[in-house]
C-alpha cells in the first residue's frame, strides 16, 4: 500500500480521533486504548459504536468529522438499538437480552466509555492501564472509571451551543489574544535586539581586524617594501587564532570570507583549511541549521567541486539541501544556490546530467518568480541548463542559452567580471565543440586578454582559457601556435601549481609528441598527465589512488589513442 500525507490509511471504524486529525501528531498509546476500548465495545454489544455501513456511505470529510466529534453510545444505550439483533448478541453470549442489558449498565459502560474518551488525557493511560481495569471488574473490586465532571460536562454544553457560547467567549478570547500578542511580540523585539548587537559586534570586531591587516601596507610597517594582496591574506590568516581564539563567531566570519578569496585566487589549498575550520566552528557555536553554517556548507562544497572531490561536495549539499527543505523550503535563496552547485557536478562530470535536468528544470521556474529573470541566481541556473543540454546532446537548445547567459551577465556584471569571462570560456569550448574554430578561437584570445589584465596570468581561469586556445590551434592543425601556449602555460602551471591545468597540458603534449613521431616523449608526458590526476571525458582531479601506470585501464586508453594519432600521421 502507498501512502502519503492526505490520504486515509487503516480501518475507520476502529480509528482514534487523533488519527482522523491526519497530522501525524499526539499519536501514542492512548491511541491504541482507543482502538482497544473500540474492541472491547464490540465483544460486550455486538456491534460497534456506529454502523460500519451507514459510517462507509458518508464521504471521506464526513468520515473523518465522526470520528473527530461524534461522542459513541453508551454500551447499554446501544445495545437497545439493535433491535431483533439484540437477542442473537445475547445469545452468542450465553445469556437473555434484559440480563445483558444490566450488566452492560454502570461498570462496564464507565470503563468502556473511558477508553473511548475523544479527549486523550481523560483514556487509560496505555494498555496495561485498561487490561487492570478489566481485571478490577471480574474481581468484583470498584473500577477506577468515573462519570465525566462537571467541567467536562460544561464543555459538551458548549459544544452543543456553539454560537451563543462562542459570542460569551470571543471578547474573552479576544482580549486574551491581544495579551499573548503583545508578550510575543516583545519577546521578538528582545530576541531581535540581542540578535542585532551581536552581528554589530561580531561586524565591528570584524572590521577592527581587516583595519589591523591592512595597516601592514603603511608606511612604518611596510618600511619600503610593496605589499600584495596575498601577503595581507596570508598575514591575516596566521593572525585568527592567536587574535579571536576567544571569539569564535567573529573568528568563523573572517576564516569563511578569507577561505573564500583564497579559493577566488585559485589557491585551494589554503582556501579548504580556512573553509572547514569555519564550518566545523559554525557548527559547534551556532548549530548545523543556522544559516552562516550552511553558508559555509555551501562555500567548501563549491570548493571540493573546484578540487575535483566530486563525492564530498555533493555529499555536503544532499545534506545541506535536506536542512533548508525543513527550514527554509524550496523557495529560499541558499536552497536555489545549493541546488545549482549540485546540478553543476551531475552535469559536467558525466555522473547524471539526467538528474541535473530535472534539479534545474524544477529550480529554474520558481527562481524566474521568486528572484527575477536577470538575478544573479536565475543566469546562473540557466548556464547549468546549457551546460546540462550540452552534456545530454542537445547542441542547439545550449547554444541559444550561452548566447543568452553571455548577453544578461554583460548587462548585469559587465563585459570583465571574471563570471561574465567564464561562461564566454564556455560558450568557446561549445562552438570548438562543433567545429567552429575559428570562432572559438576569437572568443578563447578576447577571454584571455582580459583575464590576464583582471584576474593575472597565473589564475586558474587564466590557465584554463589559455588550454582551450592551444586546444583550438591544435584542431586547426597549427601546431607550432598551440605548442607555444601549453608551453606558457604549463610554465605558469608548474609555478603555481594546478594540477588539473597540468594533467591537460601534459596530455595535449604527449598527442603532439606522437603526430610529430616522437613516442618516447610521448609517453613521458602522458605518465605526467596521469600523475596529474587526467580523466579523459570528466573534470580533471589528482588521484592519490593511482598505484601503477601500465596497469591503470585509462593509460592503456589514452595509450592506444595516441598510437591511433602517430598511425594516422
Amino acid at each position: 500500500m502507498f501512502t502519503e500525507m492526505g490520504m486515509l490509511v487503516g480501518t475507520p471504524e476502529y480509528m482514534s480521533p487523533e488519527q482522523a486529525e491526519m497530522t501525524g501528531h499526539n499519536v501514542d498509546t492512548r491511541t491504541d486504548v482507543y482502538s482497544l476500548g473500540l474492541i472491547l465495545y464490540e465483544l460486550l454489544v455486538g456491534a460497534l459504536p456506529f454502523d460500519s455501513k451507514e459510517l462507509r456511505k458518508a464521504g471521506f470529510a464526513e468520515i473523518l468529522r465522526r470520528i473527530r466529534e461524534d461522542d459513541a453510545p453508551r454500551p447499554s444505550t446501544r445495545f437497545h438499538t439493535l433491535g431483533n439483533s439484540s437477542a442473537e448478541a445475547a445469545r452468542n453470549r450465553k445469556t437473555e437480552p434484559g440480563v445483558l442489558a444490566r450488566q452492560l449498565k454502570v461498570d462496564l459502560d464507565w470503563i468502556a466509555m473511558k477508553a473511548l474518551e475523544k479527549d486523550q488525557t481523560r483514556r487509560y493511560g496505555s494498555p496495561s492501564d485498561l487490561a487492570a481495569e478489566i481485571c478490577r471488574y471480574l474481581r468484583d473490586e470498584p473500577v477506577l472509571a468515573s462519570p465525566p465532571s462537571v467541567v467536562y460536562r460544561a464543555g459538551k454544553f458548549a459544544r452543543r451551543h456553539r454560537a451563543a457560547v462562542g459570542v460569551a467567549a470571543g471578547v474573552l478570547l479576544l482580549l486574551l489574544a491581544f495579551a499573548i500578542t503583545m508578550g510575543v511580540q516583545a519577546r521578538r523585539i528582545a530576541r531581535e535586539r540581542d540578535r542585532a548587537n551581536q552581528e554589530a559586534e561580531v561586524s565591528r570586531r570584524v572590521q577592527e581586524f581587516l583595519t589591523g591587516l591592512f595597516q601592514v601596507s603603511s608606511p612604518n610597517e611596510a618600511r619600503g617594501s610593496s605589499i600584495t594582496a596575498r601577503e595581507i591574506l596570508d598575514k591575516g590568516a596566521t593572525r585568527i587564532d592567536a587574535e579571536l581564539g576567544a571569539q569564535p563567531e567573529v573568528q568563523a566570519q573572517l576564516m569563511h570570507t578569507m577561505g573564500s578569496v583564497y579559493r577566488g585566487l585559485g589557491l585551494f589549498g589554503h582556501a579548504q583549511t580556512l573553509l572547514e575550520r569555519a564550518l566545523e566552528t559554525r557548527r559547534r557555536v551556532l548549530g548545523p541549521e543556522h544559516r552562516d553554517t550552511l553558508r559555509s556548507i555551501n562555500e567548501l562544497a563549491d570548493l571540493y567541486r573546484n578540487q575535483g572531490r566530486l563525492n564530498e561536495a555533493e555529499k555536503l549539499l544532499h545534506a545541506e539541501l535536506d536542512v533548508l527543505g525543513r527550514t527554509s523550503g524550496p523557495d529560499d535563496i541558499e536552497t536555489f544556490k545549493a541546488t545549482n552547485i549540485l546540478a553543476r557536478i551531475l552535469a559536467r562530470t558525466g555522473g547524471s546530467p539526467e538528474e541535473a535536468l530535472k534539479l534545474l528544470e524544477d529550480a529554474l521556474p520558481r527562481e524566474r518568480r521568486a528572484l527575477g529573470p536577470e538575478h544573479e541566481i536565475t543566469i546562473a541556473s540557466t548556464f547549468e541548463l546549457a551546460i546540462t543540454y550540452n552534456a545530454l546532446g542537445r547542441g542547439k537548445e545550449a547554444e541559444k542559452l550561452y548566447r543568452d547567459v553571455v548577453a544578461a551577465r554583460r548587462r548585469v556584471l559587465g563585459p570583465e567580471h571574471p563570471v561574465t569571462l567564464f561562461s564566454m570560456y564556455v560558450q568557446a569550448e561549445r562552438l570548438a565543440g562543433d567545429h567552429r574554430y575559428q570562432e572559438a578561437e576569437h572568443v578563447f584570445g578576447e577571454v584571455l586578454e582580459t583575464q590576464r589584465r583582471i584576474l593575472g596570468a597565473e589564475h586558474q581561469d587564466t590557465l584554463h582559457t589559455m588550454v582551450g586556445l592551444g586546444a583550438t590551434y591544435f584542431s586547426q592543425h597549427r601546431y607550432t601556435d598551440a605548442d607555444r601556449v601549453y608551453g606558457e602555460a604549463l610554465s605558469i602551471a608548474r609555478r603555481v601549481p594546478n594540477n588539473s591545468v597540468m594533467a591537460m597540458l601534459f596530455y595535449n603534449r604527449a598527442c603532439w609528441a606522437a603526430i610529430q613521431n616522437r613516442p618516447q616523449e610521448s609517453l613521458a608526458d602522458l605518465r605526467q598527465a596521469l600523475d596529474h590526476g587526467f580523466r579523459r571525458g570528466e573534470e580533471m582531479a589528482a588521484d592519490e589512488d593511482l598505484k601503477s601506470l601500465h596497469g591503470d585501464p585509462r593509460f592503456n586508453a589514452i595509450l592506444a589513442e595516441v598510437k591511433r594519432l602517430a598511425a594516422a600521421k
